[in-house]
């Protein structure tokens, strides 16, 4: 129960992500977000391009609702083909890719 977040899959060099409300209040989050990669055991936070920028936006998810959402992997520097997770206002999900993102 709360706030889940689910890899649905890759499009477009984008992740395609649903983000759902299983609690009782509604949920505020932003346009930010983290990539890692697991190495090992280890979670490693990966690197944004250096022209990557953030719109400080603010979005309300209500109780009981989910959304689909979209985040651009081609601004995360040395994406190679691996063990990846995506963090989003608490909620993280993990994903691997087979082969390297251009």
């Amino acid at each position: 129960e709360g706030i889940k977040l689910k890899v649905c899959g890759i499009k477009d060099q984008k992740l395609v992500l649903e983000l759902s409300n299983d609690s009782e209040e509604d949920f505020f989050y932003g346009e930010y977000f983290t990539i890692y990669k697991k190495e090992g055991n280890n979670w490693i936070q990966m690197s944004f391009q250096p022209d990557m920028v953030f719109i400080d936006l603010g979005y309300i998810l209500m109780a009981g609702e989910s959304r689909t959402l979209e985040k651009p992997l081609d601004m995360v520097m040395d994406m190679k083909a691996g063990d990846y997770g995506i963090y989003l206002e608490g909620a993280f999900a993990d994903f691997s890719l087979d082969q390297d993102m251009r």
